[in-house]
């Protein structure tokens, strides 16, 4: 993610463009009454470097099941400092960059294998559905969205 981060910023460096990176990261369910967190983020930055030291101090880890809390961090992506005013970006190109390793919680997102490893399987405990987050993501945060 940091050479991802280096590379765009290398990128727009000399030009007219303004770039803001935000991150959010998140666990499980579980996770979060382990003593960890099930979200965390940080804020649109326009100075690099602190995003890559905010990276710095994320860890993988935890998790009792197969999948992730994906749309609690779809989530709060929506709760970033995403400016109200469309022209107050002067047109500027809204990415979210989506890097996970497992799905999320539900019927939808497992098959015959892995529904068995899902301690959700009925979705996300706090009651977010992904066609309506998904819309609202795509309506109010991003003009692209790349899923991994």
């Amino acid at each position: 993610m940091k050479n991802i981060i280096n590379q765009i910023s290398e990128k727009v460096k000399g030009t007219k463009f303004e770039i803001k990176f935000g991150v959010v990261c998140y666990r499980d369910h579980c996770d979060d009454k382990q003593g960890s967190y099930l979200v965390q983020k940080n804020d649109f930055e326009k100075d690099i470097n602190k995003v890559l030291n905010y990276i710095d101090t994320l860890d993988s880890r935890g998790g009792g099941d197969l999948p992730e809390a994906v749309l609690d961090g779809l989530d709060n992506v929506l709760k970033l400092s995403w400016s109200k005013n469309e022209n107050s970006w002067g047109g500027s190109q809204r990415v979210v960059f989506h890097i996970g390793d497992a799905p999320p919680h539900g019927k939808l997102f497992q098959d015959g294998e892995t529904l068995e490893y899902d301690n959700h399987p009925n979705g996300c405990p706090c009651g977010l559905k992904f066609n309506k987050l998904i819309f609202k993501v795509l309506i109010i945060a991003a003009s692209k969205m790349l899923l991994k």
